[in-house]
């Protein structure tokens, strides 16, 4: 693999294989300033192979690939193992595997070849609604605020000498697996604390029992929440979080979105419950270990 050096060298690169192989396809769907951010960060790769051209960022714990192949290939292409695992994506419309793009499903077959595993398919949602669920929810945070402080808890953003701890946490939610994890530079989360997007929950002696991050692109947020398994179904941690969470995307005019694994029925039914709207789309995650 060799470094993309700047945003110039990406498209360059791209206009070189589509000269060589003609028309072609991608799962690609990331924003001009996300690739620059990765090329910034020299977290972005390429490698060229006969059909096209494969670009890794990596995330630190995996690498996040995104191809560009001839449409004229049938997608037959070869990934190989690198020193840590790979993970490949493909978003699509309508839950039915047979009304997928041809190109995805050729993908599908050089995937399983090259010893990729399917690890999940997430249902896309956007949240209806939301001045409406925030007011509802104000009304539960207040009675929620009260037990925090009966109980010594306290929601806050995260300071820099939480961050360590904050990472742990997140490190062994059992919900959310490595390769949905984003990378963030330290500066980079302390920012995202510093506008109220990363924050956390902590007992009297400071212990981290809670946190959040809502992921911002573009106009929509993403995002995880983790909750410790004894704290989950007695406080309203994630009511609270879902409180700030709310205020933050009315006040900047931004949608708020979800992937849910659509095998999770309770995820499915919390939102539904919160008035989130299935948009259709799916995305496949596979990855090569």
């Amino acid at each position: 693999m060799r470094s993309v050096e700047n945003l110039q060298a990406y498209y360059a690169i791209i206009e070189r294989i589509k000269a060589k192989v003609g028309r072609l396809v991608t799962n690609n769907f990331l924003f001009p300033q996300a690739i620059e951010r990765y090329i910034s960060l020299k977290r972005l790769y390429y490698e060229e192979v006969e059909t096209g051209v494969l670009f890794y960022i990596d995330e630190e714990t995996y690498y996040h690939a995104y191809y560009y192949f001839a449409k004229s290939s049938s997608l037959a292409f070869i990934i190989s193992p690198k020193e840590k695992p790979v993970l490949i994506q493909h978003i699509y419309k309508d839950e039915t595997d047979y009304k997928k793009d041809n190109f995805i499903k050729a993908a599908e077959k050089s995937l399983i070849n090259c010893g990729f595993e399917k690890k999940d398919t997430q249902r896309h949602a956007v949240l209806h609604q939301p001045e409406k669920l925030s007011k509802s929810v104000a009304q539960s945070v207040k009675r929620i605020q009260k037990i925090f402080i009966k109980e010594g808890f306290t929601y806050q953003r995260v300071g820099e000498q939480q961050l360590a701890d904050v990472l742990e946490f997140r490190k062994n939610i059992k919900e959310i697996p490595y390769y949905q994890l984003p990378y963030f530079t330290n500066d980079e989360l302390l920012s995202e604390a510093g506008e109220g997007r990363l924050c956390c929950i902590t007992d009297s002696t400071g212990k981290i029992l809670a946190a959040r991050h809502l992921i911002v692109e573009g106009q929509k947020a993403y995002g995880w929440v983790g909750v410790r398994e004894e704290y989950k179904k007695l406080y309203g941690m994630a009511v609270v979080f879902l409180h700030y969470a709310l205020e933050y995307i009315i006040k900047n005019d931004i949608k708020m979105c979800s992937w849910v694994d659509r095998n999770n029925a309770d995820s499915i039914q919390y939102h539904e419950h919160i008035g989130s709207v299935w948009t259709g789309h799916l995305m496949d995650e596979w990855v090569l270990q």
